[in-house]
């Protein structure tokens, strides 16, 4: 239902807030045709069928005549678009996560399949689970070497894109349908009450013709939608929805860039799973203080994202062990070259103070041991 690159307000804003406006919209569809949308006072010697037509011609009106104001072209009630309203509203809900499966593909790193192999990991034998986290650790590490930034770039721009549409919608709602943000009991003779143009509630005056035995006969009667009542509220509603998803999704957006390109706040998280992985006292050169600064350069912007987003789907045990095995392939030689590895060799002093480390062969029993504790 979710995909593994998400945060807890992306599952919100893509699926729980599509699925509350779909449903709003379905049921004001169905509050049309289900329910009494206008009620009308009208002549009593009309028959059922006449009351009917004038019921329906009435409803569809694009234009109402009020009985507080004086315009004398009348007030739109947009009441009929609300359906289709709503729909939209849900379609720009979901535009962003669409886009974002629909172009996540072509990303160097797919954190949403690197996660999902990492919870294939979870309650599988050690024999199972260690081939599995190499694999994973490998194709990290090759996704890693082609780009690092790419993917926490794209993840902001999402957000970003989620906190536009959803302030565009609220701005949309309050200016367009100029929902009660006051919540009152209704009152007829209430000034605040009467500020929904595109969705009036007072009582109006209804025009229309009727043809009997060759003759036109025109009528006017009072009517009243106490649809748009239900409709206001679902206005109201939604404005205050899609205004908490701003400041949420915003709130979110900023602690994404923090977890991932503020120096201290990023930093801090993947020097604890390199302590974790590797020990923070070993007898070699290659403690984790010494390796964090090319570890921290190989994983760039994608990779803190990628330990991030294990870390919140599969807890601190299962990103350890990533991180231990993308360590392991770092200290075999995999990143690294070999002349930069023969260069940190303990036997060579180097004139400008450069940092000592095993011998290649040493590096891959070094290895060996790292993978079996």
């Amino acid at each position: 239902m979710f995909r593994n690159d998400y945060s807890w307000s992306d599952k919100v804003a893509s699926f729980w807030s599509t699925l509350l406006v779909a449903s709003l919209a379905f049921m004001s569809l169905l509050l049309r045709y289900v329910t009494s949308p206008i009620t009308c006072y009208g002549p009593s010697q009309m028959t059922t069928l006449q009351t009917y037509y004038y019921h329906q011609k009435c409803l569809q009106q694009e234009k109402y005549e009020m009985f507080s104001r004086n315009e004398e072209s009348g007030i739109a009630s947009y009441h009929m678009w609300v359906p289709l309203v709503l729909a939209v509203s849900a379609l720009l809900c979901l535009l962003p996560h669409a886009m974002w499966s629909l172009f996540s593909r072509f990303l160097w790193v797919d954190a949403h399949l690197l996660v999902q192999n990492l919870k294939d990991t979870q309650g599988l034998p050690h024999d199972d689970r260690h081939p599995l986290l190499r694999d994973t650790a490998t194709l990290l590490v090759t996704a890693l070497k082609r780009g690092n930034c790419a993917l926490a770039l794209a993840s902001v721009g999402r957000k970003s894109l989620v906190v536009v549409t959803c302030l565009v919608q609220a701005v949309l709602v309050a200016s367009l349908f100029e929902p009660q943000l006051v919540f009152q009991p209704w009152r007829a003779d209430s000034e605040v009450n009467n500020t929904v143009a595109a969705l009036p509630r007072e009582d109006f005056v209804c025009t229309f013709s009727v043809y009997q035995m060759g003759a036109r006969h025109s009528f006017s009667v009072q009517c009243f939608l106490p649809i748009n009542e239900v409709y206001s509220k679902v206005f109201t509603f939604l404005f205050y929805m899609f205004l908490l998803l701003t400041i949420v999704t915003g709130l979110d957006l900023l602690i994404l860039v923090a977890r991932v390109a503020v120096p201290g706040i990023s930093d801090y998280p993947v020097r604890r799973y390199l302590e974790a992985a590797l020990g923070a006292e070993r007898e070699d050169s290659a403690t984790p203080e010494k390796m964090y600064p090319r570890f921290s350069q190989l994983l760039g912007w994608d990779g803190r994202l990628v330990l991030a987003l294990a870390a919140d789907s599969c807890g601190p045990l299962t990103t350890v062990a990533l991180v231990k095995n993308v360590a392991g392939d770092w200290l075999a030689g995999s990143i690294v070259s070999r002349s930069l590895a023969q260069s940190l060799e303990p036997h060579m002093e180097r004139q400008s103070g450069g940092i000592p480390l095993v011998p290649m062969d040493d590096l891959s029993m070094g290895y060996e041991k790292l993978v079996e504790k």
